[in-house]
């Protein structure tokens, strides 16, 4: 039998904090589909699912790239252990864990996305800078770049989630979730056909 690599070590640790924000997301929004009649599904939490799904499978994507770089120590499983469980506190904010009735799952975001959106937004940061890092063999200037587009690119992020968190209106939160989605839509077709 072959011995487990650092990825494979790394990853178990990894992948069940991840299967369960997915978890908590498809169970969050299959009880808000079965009690549709009785709660109002509005459209910020949707999207805001939506939103999360692409994340999980850009940070899946960035995770398997870095298969080869990935050598098991204890800042790693530490980070790993810490990123893995933020981003499960993050997803478990997506969805009311009970929905009672008459409620409404557009003032449930409003009121907790700042967990859900801003906990996202730093695991991916973490994520896209610990890509940079992992650059070992880059030049200076290959870095250097690098690091600016990674900035640039975090920028379209930032500003619709700093929207989103800092709008007291729906309309205005929505329109920033629609266009992360839309941001993120347009990264994962772009990285595919330039891939």
């Amino acid at each position: 039998m072959e011995d487990m690599s650092g990825f494979d070590f790394v990853t178990l640790i990894f992948a069940i904090p991840m299967g369960l924000a997915i978890v908590e997301i498809a169970q969050g929004l299959s009880l808000s589909l079965r009690r549709r009649k009785d709660v109002r599904l509005g459209w910020l939490t949707p999207m805001l699912a939506i939103f999360l799904i692409l994340n999980t499978a850009a940070l899946l994507e960035i995770y398997w790239e870095w298969r080869g770089e990935i050598a098991v120590s204890s800042p790693i499983l530490v980070s790993v252990l810490l990123l893995s469980i933020l981003y499960y506190v993050a997803a478990s904010f997506v969805f009311p864990h009970q929905i009672e009735d008459g409620g409404d799952l557009d003032d449930w975001f409003m009121e907790n996305r700042r967990y859900s959106l801003g906990g996202t937004f730093v695991i991916f940061a973490v994520f896209a800078f610990g890509e940079l890092f992992l650059e070992i063999e880059a030049t200076l200037l290959q870095q250097v770049v690098r690091t600016i587009v990674t900035l640039f690119v975090l920028s379209f992020f930032l500003v619709p989630i700093l929207v989103a968190i800092r709008s007291r209106r729906r309309r205005t939160a929505l329109i920033a979730i629609g266009a992360l989605n839309l941001i993120w839509i347009a990264l994962l077709v772009s990285y595919t056909i330039f891939a």
